[in-house]
């Protein structure tokens, strides 16, 4: 099967596990405050799976665009400024990157992405201590993940701490 076509499949299918998901959650909300959370998020979820899809084949303008009409219809949609920090730090682009961790940090502190991706703009800077700083807070967080953990290490490596690393 050609990659591309089996991408999309896997998208698409994404995008009927999210929906049925959403549809099964409980709407005993209150209509004012999470009810109108329920309707953003259902606006967004089709633009959020396609930019997902559109990321991981590598299509960053597409999936860029997405996540910003995905925002558009849910601006504390925090997992799509997390990804278009991606974006932007893949570009080199750091500023635009930090300035959506920002917005991100602002609508959901202690979110453990934000700190994941912060240390990783900072290591791609060659802001060795800075990186470590986020990445601990991030490990405070969530403790077994795997990209974090990398990272981490890689960033103790890169800074000449090899007994840490280790660790």
């Amino acid at each position: 099967m050609n990659p591309v076509h089996r991408t999309r499949r896997i998208g698409r299918r994404f995008s009927w596990i999210l929906l049925g998901l959403v549809l099964l959650l409980p709407d005993t909300a209150h209509p004012d405050t999470e009810s109108s959370n329920y309707k953003r998020f259902i606006a967004s979820a089709g633009h959020y799976a396609n930019a997902l899809a559109a990321h991981r084949r590598g299509e960053l303008e597409r999936a860029e665009k997405s996540y910003l009409e995905a925002l558009e219809r849910d601006p504390e949609l925090v997992e799509a400024h997390v990804n278009l920090a991606r974006i932007e730090l893949d570009r080199g682009a750091f500023g635009a990157a930090e300035s959506h961790l920002d917005q991100a940090a602002v609508q959901r502190p202690g979110y453990p992405a934000v700190y994941l991706v912060r240390g990783l703009v900072a290591a791609r800077k060659g802001d060795h201590g800075r990186a470590v700083e986020a990445f601990e807070r991030a490990r405070q967080l969530t403790p077994d993940d795997p990209e974090l953990l990398t990272n981490l290490g890689a960033t103790l490596l890169e800074r000449g701490s090899l007994a840490e690393a280790r660790s």
